[in-house]
């Protein structure tokens, strides 16, 4: 029987039986008592509710054995919480829409905040909600293990967050997406990512994954902005050009792409990631990983993990500047020995050279300080230890009585007048 827990109702549902037991009919679009909580434990089979028109949430959780949840006549539902149901194969609820406003999302008028959370599925194959056109939070995380499958939800035209992460066979319709906070999609094995040819409006995404060409290189030809970061990292051949050019002209604030013509020529990006999204009640999951570039296409589900174009460009010319600096240090150090060991080796050679060369100054010093000036003319100073030696001088005579010696004159007769200019009679 239904109780209440904190103003809201709530239903706990194991089997079929308890479902009939149950008046669910009584929360109808019209009834004014507040939608319940249905908590769906250890259920198996299929559980069809047939007579449940709204609620306020569902969750199902520690039902291994659960196979099919139906939900015929749900218009009105804030959250869908599913936790391990690993044999869960299809969850349908075709009139489920956002007309009965409970909470409104930003910038659309009269809409629910409906949540959306799937984690640890792996053989579902159908998510039906054809009607749903807004969503705030969806998580898809480990769903879709074997079987293909479908997630129909191609009228969805905003949304707050995405993240699908970790899946396998996952195909997800957002034709008619137009506006969404965040949206990552990634490593999503034996999955082709979806097209967004409506996309106008978004903050930050992140691609990962085998892309869809079927619009070439425009995968969002609608886009208007892109306020954050766009990341796309290819499993296989893309080109990027057009991403590029959607950034030059100011669409795309921060660009990404890990594929050809992304200005470094590097070749195409094989490159896989262990993101691993995750959320639970109203989060939403987020997925991270790392390309790697190998210019191949490897045709696998899982392509191995590696550095992404800008780590190695970035690697390349670190290596390249230590390479150069270190032939320029060897070639200084190369120089500069040489010339130091020339040097040398020229003292070494000619030692005689410098000694002559050091006595014929110091015998110049010598004769230049051996010459002094006395009344304005030059005299040598006697050399040392070489004493002069007179030698006898001879008097010559002169003709006449009158006799004449170096440096005096005597005269034999007397004294004698002035020498006359005549000879005497």
């Amino acid at each position: 029987m239904p109780y209440r827990r904190s103003s809201v109702p709530v239903v706990i549902i194991a089997t079929q039986a308890d479902i009939d037991k149950v008046t669910l009919s009584s929360y109808s679009l019209d009834d004014d008592d507040e939608a319940p909580a249905v908590l769906i434990r250890n259920a198996t089979g299929t559980l069809n509710f047939t007579t449940l028109a709204r609620a306020f949430r569902i969750e199902v959780s520690t039902s291994p054995q659960l196979e099919v949840l139906d939900f015929p006549l749900l218009e009105s539902l804030l959250d869908l919480s599913v936790y391990k149901a690993q044999s869960l194969s299809s969850i349908s609820m075709p009139r489920l829409t956002n007309r009965d406003p409970v909470v409104e999302l930003p910038g659309v008028t009269g809409a629910q905040a409906f949540h959306l959370n799937i984690t640890g599925s792996p053989s579902l194959s159908e998510l039906n909600l054809p009607e749903l056109t807004n969503i705030d939070h969806l998580t898809l995380f480990d769903i879709g293990d074997s079987l293909p499958n479908f997630l129909n939800m191609a009228n969805i035209i905003s949304a707050g967050n995405v993240s699908v992460t970790n899946n396998t066979s996952c195909t997800i319709d957002f034709d008619h997406l137009t506006e969404v906070g965040n949206l990552f999609i990634t490593d999503n094995s034996n999955t082709t990512l979806p097209i967004f040819p409506a996309l106008a409006r978004v903050e930050n995404i992140h691609l990962r994954g085998y892309m869809n060409t079927s619009l070439g290189s425009n995968i969002f030809p609608a886009l208007d902005l892109a306020s954050g970061t766009v990341t796309v990292e290819p499993w296989g051949n893309f080109d990027c050009s057009k991403l590029i050019s959607q950034q030059r002209n100011g669409i795309i604030h921060n660009l990404i792409c890990n594929g050809t013509d992304n200005g470094t020529n590097n070749g195409t990006v094989n490159g896989t990631g262990n993101g691993m999204g995750n959320g639970t009640g109203n989060g939403a999951g987020n997925g991270t990983g790392n390309g790697t570039s190998n210019g191949t296409d490897n045709d696998t589900n899982s392509p191995s993990a590696g550095l992404s174009q800008g780590a190695w460009a970035g690697i390349g010319v670190s290596i390249g500047v230590v390479v150069i600096g270190g032939i320029v240090t060897a070639v200084w150090f190369a120089v500069r020995w040489r010339r130091l060991y020339k040097d040398l080796s020229e003292r070494l050679t000619h030692p005689q050279e410098d000694h002559d060369a050091s006595e014929e100054e110091t015998q110049q010093c010598l004769i230049v300080e051996g010459l002094h000036e006395v009344e304005g003319q030059g005299i040598l100073r006697e050399k040392p230890d070489d004493h002069i030696r007179e030698l006898p001088s001879m008097t010559p005579e002169l003709p006449g009585d009158s006799t004449f010696a170096v440096g005096s004159y005597e005269a034999t007769n007397g004294p004698r007048g002035p020498i006359s200019d005549h000879e005497p009679e």
